[in-house]
């Protein structure tokens, strides 16, 4: 995985004018795992890890992080988790400008953030 842009989508104190290699989630939330699929739409951005975690940053000021919370924006990678699905993998993530939805390993699917216009 390559990143490159403004800096609260990429966690760094400027602004990134050339792709940077980010192929590992460490330390943050606790995991080290291979990133299998990305999504991003807007100002936030969503990694599902090959375990079937998911990961998410940026801006969160509809709840379209699924992090239980609504804040301006979130600078650092937070895990989502389900508490109605304890322990059930993420397989698919899709994200629009303040929404999202994720289909799960149990044939859920899942969505949050911004309820307007019929989302």
């Amino acid at each position: 995985l390559y990143m490159c842009g403004r800096d609260r989508i990429c966690r760094d104190s400027q602004h990134l004018l050339s792709p940077v290699r980010w192929d590992q989630v460490e330390g943050d939330v606790g995991i080290d795992a291979k990133v299998a699929k990305v999504a991003t739409a807007g100002q936030h951005m969503f990694v599902l890890t090959t375990d079937g975690q998911l990961l998410a940053w940026g801006d969160n000021r509809k709840g379209q992080l699924g992090l239980g919370r609504v804040t301006d924006f979130v600078y650092g990678v937070e895990r989502v988790y389900f508490d109605e699905f304890p322990g059930v993998a993420v397989e698919k993530i899709c994200t629009g400008p303040t929404h999202t939805l994720a289909y799960m390993q149990n044939r859920k699917l899942l969505s949050w953030g911004s309820e307007t216009s019929g989302r």
